[in-house]
């Protein structure tokens, strides 16, 4: 059963986005420091998760990359959703290393995030037909998150090329 929604959410603990790269957050031993790449894609899961985003780092010491992915309007948008839908896997390689997320927002768009996380550089294709309604075209226009790019028009699909432990996030507005 769906826990999440309104008044219930996911909550994986807080980001690490913006802790040292070159060690833990905190000085402690631990886990070991993440990319700025690893450090975008826990943002665009928790973005997508619609978990609360609470940083374990020191605001005073952020860097600029940090900074603006912590505090991306559209990234954050997808975050505060007020329909609070529950998350969802709609697809996974053959070889487990590339995931397709999707989450339903208020309104009719989609967000949805394609998680590379093997160790390798990879291409994949992005159906429009297995994120938008059941019957609707695969058409859509496509916000890329991370990007400074005007959302455009895509028919189909997007062939996608994604960076070891990257993850691409989108805001889809199905065209009827």
């Amino acid at each position: 059963r769906s826990v999440t929604g309104p008044g219930a959410g996911n909550d994986p603990d807080f980001l690490v986005v913006g802790c040292p790269t070159d060690g833990p957050c905190g000085g402690g031993v631990g886990d070991p420091p993440l990319s700025d790449v690893e450090q975008r894609t826990q943002m665009s899961m928790w973005c997508l998760l619609g978990a609360p985003l609470i940083i374990g780092s020191d605001v005073r010491s952020l860097s600029r990359f940090a900074l603006s992915t912590l505090s991306r309007p559209a990234a954050i948008a997808i975050n505060q959703d007020v329909l609070v839908a529950r998350p969802r896997v709609v697809r996974v390689t053959e070889n487990r290393t590339v995931q397709l997320w999707v989450r339903e927002l208020h309104g009719g768009d989609v967000a949805v995030a394609v998680v590379n996380l093997g160790d390798d550089l990879v291409t994949t294709w992005l159906s429009l037909a297995d994120i938008v309604c059941v019957g609707c075209a695969p058409v859509g226009i496509v916000d890329d998150v991370w990007s400074d790019e005007l959302a455009t028009v895509v028919e189909g699909g997007l062939q996608l090329t994604i960076k070891s432990h990257e993850s691409r996030l989108f805001r889809i507005v199905p065209k009827p």
